[in-house]
């Protein structure tokens, strides 16, 4: 019988291994384990019957039935799959929770504890071996991690994730390929079938909602109810940081430009095993339009450093210059011959963003930099001004220029136009991308030709030029509709060339909006200067104003996103002066509630759930009793919040709540992902803190700061978070707790 092996006091387990890591044996002290049948496991997790203390087995027994199932393993190759999977993580000791032996049992370890705000951020390393059987969830070998809150006696949901988004893993559910579980056949005469083992991973649990109460933590291995299958774990390093260890090998993408041409750059870490040898991996870049696969680019075999770059042109990824493309990473890894689990970056057809053709534009950069480009002229400088209003003439502006010039060449190398709405593009776009000026002469050259995409000054005096060059470029077409907007990129390539012979080119580019004029047309006279007599009649059009961002104090523009926002957190009393000014902090929404009180932070709170969207009251609402979803409403609705006239939105007349893209594509301008980062963003986020769905209470305040998005699933609700070590652009949170709400401008 596997019941009850033996009984020790926590406190004093006998052969303690001598002189353990430090944080393996901190953690160990007063935690119990336990071995039983699977009917045991079941009445545990299903219905929540509390473990009787003479089943609790401490982790140091001597007996050999407890060191069969629970057991304080050294460094060394695992028996099942040898040198591909060490014992221990890291230091000299890790436990062992199961075994190999298929016998429908289930081996526990748990430990109680309280939850304070300097223990709430819990951490673990851990490494699987499990069998490899047909069946469902509920019957296959299973390692399982749970958390109890001893206050109500009941399980909290959401909080653990194995990397998979699960609390659980057996031999496929729910793996990802972030998670891979790798699978090895024949590695055992015992075992007809394959077994599958998911390398060293790291689990971090957030418990700050958890704070103040006493809460007991489950590790659990299952052995499959059949009894022909089986799974056990190695647990190490709790309570410590991430490390690069990885033996499975990872790829991870560099920050680069949306445009090219330029490059696409990998980090990525080589597979290794315990005795140090390390692997290898090919990296390759799949180019996709339209949903479909247009090229692939290989890095070839990668046995040493740390990162490889991908060149991006028109020519080379046999793409149309000025168009947009997806593109894919995708990392074959393998060490010793040995074919080790793949790794992609972006999903086939969609790519990084999850729309077609929006990954990358080839080149359409602000400031592209193309070694193809000779400049034997230092010092000489181009810049393009936009048009005045009312006016769709651009200014190209030199610089630099000492010596006489007998050449000024410019000429359009790409461009392409996208709509905001695909209904606004019309059946012909006309003829676009030809270029023009007033400008005949420059300073003693001669303009010839005019109307296609190339201006040549040429044919007169030679003479030092340093100034403005009129142009205008001729815009593609759009549906003369108030709603339909557009942009049209393009980018120019400027060259001179001197009496000397030496030749200097440079390249710039630019957007044009391709919205229609505005008319003012109501009854109020409008004077705009001295007009002289007779005044003019009529509408008065006055050019496009929408490349003025900011038209209210309140307003803050950042260039890197060309978003408009709010300048301070909804409640805010004013702009931060720091990520930690409080009066900067404002106030903290439960998602898709009204602004009704219930924001404030010194709100009453209740646990009594709205049935409808509109509470009618101030009141936090709480929900501290499980199950899920944790909403303040019932039933939820996935429908709050969504675009500026969307249902509940809290924010100001033309400002609604960010969505999921908007806070990720602002997290990922600031300087360093962090809080540093985020308050030297033109935004000054600050670090509001989030205040908890059980009882109300803030925390973070000064440590963290969280933001809702409009994005939702009901039960969950996307944020983005950041402190002063790290950050993320997208998380969940339950539309049950409280975070900070910054508008943006619609």
């Amino acid at each position: 019988m596997l019941g009850t092996l033996a009984i020790y006091s926590p406190n004093t387990p006998p052969n303690t291994p001598s002189n353990p890591k430090v944080n393996f044996n901190q953690f160990y002290e007063y935690i119990t384990s336990v071995s039983s049948p699977r009917e045991m496991y079941n009445s545990l997790l299903d219905y929540q019957y509390k473990i009787p203390p003479p089943v609790y087995l401490t982790p140091w027994s001597d007996y050999p039935e407890a060191q069969i199932h629970h057991k304080i393993e050294s460094p060394g190759p695992d028996d099942m799959i040898g040198n591909l999977l060490n014992k221990v993580h890291s230091g000299s000791f890790s436990f062992r929770l199961g075994n190999a032996s298929p016998v429908k049992g289930f081996e526990l370890m748990q430990k109680t504890f309280t939850v304070t705000p300097s223990n709430s951020q819990f951490s673990f390393w851990y490494a699987a071996v499990i069998g490899d059987p047909d069946e469902g969830h509920r019957t296959k070998p299973t390692f399982v991690v749970k958390i109890k809150n001893n206050s109500n006696n009941s399980f909290v949901n959401g909080l653990v994730n194995l990397g998979n988004g699960q609390n659980f893993i057996d031999d496929n559910t729910g793996i990802i390929n972030q998670t891979p579980i790798w699978t090895i056949n024949n590695v055992s005469q015992t075992q007809s079938e394959p077994i599958k083992y998911m390398p060293w991973s790291y689990v971090s649990i957030d418990l700050s909602s958890l704070i103040g109460n006493t809460i007991t933590l489950f590790f659990v291995t299952v052995d499959c109810n059949q009894g022909g299958h089986f799974a056990y774990v190695y647990l190490d390093d709790f309570c410590t940081e991430p490390t690069t260890d990885n033996p499975s090998g990872s790829i991870n993408l560099q920050n680069v430009s949306s445009c090219g041409p330029g490059e696409i750059c990998v980090d990525y870490t080589l597979p290794t095993l315990p005795d140090g040898s390390a692997g290898e991996v090919n990296l390759s870049l799949n180019i996709y339009q339209n949903g479909n696969l247009v090229n692939t680019l290989n890095s070839g075999i990668l046995n040493s450093g740390n990162s490889y770059c991908f060149t991006i042109s028109p020519a080379l990824l046999n793409t149309l210059s000025g168009t947009y493309f997806d593109y894919v990473v995708r990392g074959d890894f393998s060490i010793n011959a040995t074919s080790l689990p793949s790794q992609n970056i972006g999903v086939p057809g969609y790519g990084q963003n999850g729309t077609q053709n929006d990954d990358y534009a080839v080149s359409c950069e602000s400031n592209p930099t193309d070694p193809s480009l000779c400049c034997d002229i230092p010092g000489f400088e181009v810049s393009i001004r936009k048009p005045r209003f009312g006016s769709d003439q651009l200014s190209l502006i030199l610089s630099g220029i000492t010596t006489p010039v007998q050449e000024i060449e410019v000429s359009v190398i790409d461009y392409h136009v996208t709509y905001g709405d695909p209904a606004c593009r019309p059946a012909s776009l006309g003829i676009f991308g030809n270029l023009s000026s007033n400008q005949s002469t420059l300073n003693g050259l001669n303009l010839n030709g005019s109307g296609t995409q190339v201006l040549d000054w040429t044919a007169g005096t030679p003479g030092v030029f340093n100034g403005q060059i009129p142009i205008k470029i001729s815009k593609p077409s759009i549906l003369k509709l108030s709603c339909c907007k557009g942009t049209f990129s393009f980018c120019l390539k400027i060259k001179i060339v001197d009496v000397n012979c030496n030749v200097c080119e440079k390249i710039v580019c630019f957007d044009l909006p391709l919205e229609e004029q505005k008319i003012i047309s109501n009854d109020t006279p409008i004077e705009i200067g001295d007009l002289g007599d007779p005044k003019p009649t009529g509408p008065i059009i006055i050019g496009d104003l929408s490349d003025l961002p900011i038209t209210n104090p309140n307003d803050v523009y950042n260039p890197k996103t060309g978003k408009t926002w709010m300048n301070k957190n909804l409640g805010a009393s004013q702009v931060a002066t720091s990520p930690t000014d409080s009066l900067a902090y404002g106030d903290l929404y439960q998602w898709g509630r009204l602004t009704d009180g219930h924001e404030k932070r010194t709100s009453n709170t209740t646990t009594t759930l709205s049935n409808s969207d509109v509470p009618g009251h101030g009141d936090f609402i709480l929900h501290p009793n499980l199950p899920a979803p944790l909403s303040w409403n019932s039933p939820v609705n996935i429908n709050l919040w969504q675009g500026v006239n969307g249902t509940n939105n809290p924010c100001p007349t033309g400002y609604r709540i960010p969505t999921d893209g908007e806070l990720a594509a602002e997290r990922l301008s600031w300087a360093t992902p962090d809080a540093a980062g985020a308050f030297a963003s033109p935004l000054k986020w600050t670090l509001a803190g989030n205040r908890i769905y059980i009882n109300g209470q803030i925390v973070n305040a000064g440590l963290r700061g969280s933001y809702w998005s409009s994005l939702t699933n009901g039960a969950m609700s996307s944020y983005m978070y950041f402190n002063n070590g790290s950050s993320s652009p997208s998380n969940n949170y339950q539309t049950a707790d409280g975070a900070s709400v910054r508008c943006i401008k619609n």
